[in-house]
């Protein structure tokens, strides 16, 4: 008898094969950007990670808990090994392009636009969320990448991409040495500012980092582009990078820091291989207020616990601020999703330590968590919300949760979809952003990549919210 390898609300559309083992994926996000791939969701980049066959090792953090299911490969540590090689793994960054009716398995192609190799392995890629062609990479060798999307003509030489005349391309502008050629940079989030912020609208180019070395670091990238209003001309980009607070890390783990994220107001977010989570609020130089984030109130950091096991997925919930925190949905690789406040802040708990709120077993070691699209901030503290995520679950392929609860404290977590496929470790899933000003897009088709590590599978599936199945 065979085992079903999706839910009902799943329907597998194609896949393919890479030629490296795939470390994260992200489509190019919806922008009124002039660019037609802005405003069409069809083009998605895929990073690789691959260790060179002289230099493998198991290579496995250790939190010293034996059962848990632990990353194997995309978050392996250099210490971990006293015989590594600094440049003992490579990797690539894969465009694709999906064609064809984006719910229909029917007609449904998906084409390698364009394969770029890196010399270091690709650890983790986001487009920048204000200038949305501006790709940022981090890799296993310390190093960032700066990538633009570029229009070009298509030629008999691109084989068959579709219907369109243009294509999209990759476009290298810098690769910057940051940290230390033995350091990998395990993570990286950019600044997103969304309502009320502490900083100016520059802070988008404010990023966060984790390395291998426990560390977790504000990094911006600074950026000049000469001759962009000379339309004759190609622009010259340059391009450095400024590690802030005097090059320390703002916060260390007591073992490789493994995510980060920020929330809206300042506060940097980040998870690591000792099971904790740590929040460093940021704040503006009081002496020079043309300066963002040059400090961080040291005083006000906070350290707080409740994982099994190394902490490597955390998401900001888009509630009302609070002086009293906010409010986590994190991933660990104890199987566990949990919601988390950094204050419990209900009005009849007289300790107000961070506590999980609630907490779900979905299995495999969930490694990282991605809204399904953009949810706008409640603007009414006492409102109950809904969020859909999906979930890289590495020995369990992708999920689906739904998320519900409100700011008393009453929050659920419930696996509405499932995708079993993967044979292997599932480090990378991302779903295709809706159209622009859509309604709300909860109940709206959606189609999701996903991609398992050492097979190299590569799958596209649609999830239907319709033929989402009750839980009993």
């Amino acid at each position: 008898m065979s085992v079903q390898k999706w839910s009902k609300a799943v329907n597998p559309v194609l896949s393919t094969t890479l030629d490296l083992p795939p470390s994260c994926i992200e489509f190019v996000p919806r922008s009124r950007d002039k660019l037609p791939c802005f405003q069409t969701g069809e083009y998605f980049v895929v990073g690789t990670y691959h260790l060179q066959k002289e230099a493998e090792t198991p290579l496995t953090p250790d939190v010293g808990t034996k059962d848990s299911k632990q990353p194997e490969a995309a978050g392996s540590s250099p210490q971990s090994s006293p015989d590594s090689k600094l440049q003992s793994r490579n990797g690539s960054l894969n465009l694709f392009k999906l064609t064809g009716h984006k719910f229909r398995a029917h007609g449904q192609k998906l084409r390698l636009i364009q394969r770029v190799p890196c010399p270091s392995a690709v650890l983790d890629l986001h487009f920048h969320p204000v200038f949305a062609s501006t790709l940022g990479v981090v890799t296993s060798t310390g190093a960032i990448s700066i990538y633009n999307l570029a229009e070009e003509l298509v030629t008999p030489s691109h084989g068959d991409v579709g219907d369109s005349p243009f294509i999209y391309t990759l476009k290298h502008r810098a690769t910057l040495q940051v940290f230390s050629p033995s350091t990998i940079i395990t993570s990286f989030a950019w600044y997103r500012a969304t309502g009320e912020s502490n900083f100016k609208q520059s802070s988008s180019d404010l990023m966060a980092c984790t390395t291998s070395d426990n560390g977790v670091y504000l990094v911006r990238l600074n950026w000049v582009i000469e001759d962009e209003d000379c339309p004759d001309a190609e622009p010259d980009y340059h391009y450095h990078f400024d590690i802030l607070n005097n090059g320390q890390p703002i916060n260390k783990h007591d073992l490789e820091a493994w995510c980060c994220t920020f929330s809206p107001e300042g506060t940097v977010y980040s998870g690591g291989d000792d099971g904790k989570i740590r929040a460093t609020p940021l704040y503006r130089n009081p002496s020079n207020r043309a300066k963002d984030v040059e400090l961080q109130e040291v005083s006000r950091q906070t350290v707080f616990s409740g994982h099994g096991a190394g902490v490597t997925a955390i998401l900001v919930l888009p509630l009302p601020s609070s002086p009293l925190g906010s409010i986590l949905l994190t991933g660990s690789y104890d199987d566990y999703v949990r919601v988390y406040a950094e204050h419990d802040f209900r009005p009849f708990v007289a300790n107000t330590k961070a506590k999980v709120l609630t907490e779900l077993k979905i299995g495999g070691g969930v490694w990282r968590l991605k809204f399904l699209q953009d949810y706008p901030l409640s603007t009414k503290s006492d409102a109950n919300v809904k969020y859909r995520v999906l979930a890289s679950c590495m020995h369990e392929g992708a999920r689906i949760l739904e998320v519900s609860g409100n700011q008393t404290g009453d929050w659920k977590i419930e696996v509405i979809a499932t995708m079993k496929i993967h044979e292997s470790m599932c480090y990378a899933a991302d779903v295709r952003p809706l159209a622009m000003n859509p309604p709300l897009g909860w109940d709206e088709t959606r189609l999701c990549v996903s991609a398992s590590f050492y097979d190299k599978l590569l799958c596209a599936w649609v999830f239907n919210p319709d033929d989402v199945e009750t839980p009993s």
